[in-house]
């Protein structure tokens, strides 16, 4: 099951972010399941949340996964939506910044 999760990030969070952005990090390189992480930015491109696609088993599982997010734990980011999803079409050209 391909899952999409939506986080936002809290407007005043831009410092806690910069503290925990390590171990976020960390989490979701240690994710098997992740396929996807996109950065979501403001007008001004500051961080504003994330958008990430995993393949789970199950709805429950995906939700695990993103309430076990460092920047959840910490209050940087709300968990937005949890959603099945099917991934029709992919192209993706660019690596990691």
């Amino acid at each position: 099951m391909q899952v999409l999760i939506e986080y936002i990030a809290r407007p005043d969070s831009q410092q806690a972010m910069q503290q925990h952005r390590a171990a976020h990090t960390q989490y979701r390189m240690r994710q098997p399941k992740l396929r996807v992480a996109m950065q979501v930015q403001s007008t001004e491109r500051a961080a504003a949340g994330s958008i990430i696609l995993l393949e789970t088993e199950s709805l429950e599982e995906a939700k695990a996964i993103a309430e076990g997010d460092p920047f959840v734990a910490e209050g940087v980011f709300t968990i937005a939506s949890i959603r099945p999803v099917e991934v029709r079409f992919c192209n993706l050209t660019a690596g990691p910044p």
